[in-house]
């Protein structure tokens, strides 16, 4: 009977220490590369394109588009890219002038709440991925384009970026830095 009981009590606790496959996980990503996509013809960058890889075991990256905005229209975004520039080999935040305001819970201005500068970000909502079958994993590359109209005449020679992904559920990934970029 003790035996019967000391097998029972084991296979007990093997059970009840099995993991969830679907226990909420953070994403992983790495970054890929910078390809640099078009140039001017004085031979200026005007389109680089930065690559990252994700992995995400619960599949829940990106969000429909009508979960894109908040109720008061603001972007949610789940890729935070923030800008870093290089200078004597030291990266540091790069800022712009940039008016910004915070709102309340119900989108009224909040007085006082102006900043007059911010550090260059390239956020972003990455579409919905739904995961096929069973296997909720889900695992690819994230292509994000920066143009010189709105991205690349605001940067500096040479930087990097810092950059990390938010699930649905609110799991932050890693915080990974991109190779440098050079800009022409």
């Amino acid at each position: 009977m003790k035996k019967l009981l000391l097998v029972l009590f084991t296979l007990i606790s093997f059970a009840g220490c099995k993991k969830d496959r679907y226990a909420p996980e953070a994403p992983s990503i790495e970054f890929g590369e910078w390809k640099y996509l078009k140039k001017d013809a004085a031979g200026h960058d005007q389109l680089v394109e930065l690559i990252i890889y994700f992995k995400d075991r619960n599949g829940d990256i990106g969000r429909r588009e009508f979960e894109q905005v908040d109720n008061c229209g603001r972007p949610v975004n789940d890729l935070f890219i923030y800008y870093e520039k290089k200078v004597n080999n030291i990266y540091s935040p790069a800022y712009i002038p940039l008016p910004d305001s915070a709102l309340d819970l119900n989108c009224n201005l909040i007085p006082g709440s102006y900043v007059d500068s911010s550090q260059i970000f390239f956020h972003r909502a990455l579409e919905y991925i739904q995961p096929e079958g069973n296997n909720r994993s889900i695992e690819g590359e994230i292509a994000y384009q920066l143009d010189y109209a709105s991205a690349l005449s605001n940067l500096f020679p040479v930087g990097r970026c810092k950059i990390y992904l938010m699930d649905r559920a609110g799991n932050k990934s890693n915080v990974i830095y991109s190779d440098d970029l050079v800009i022409n």
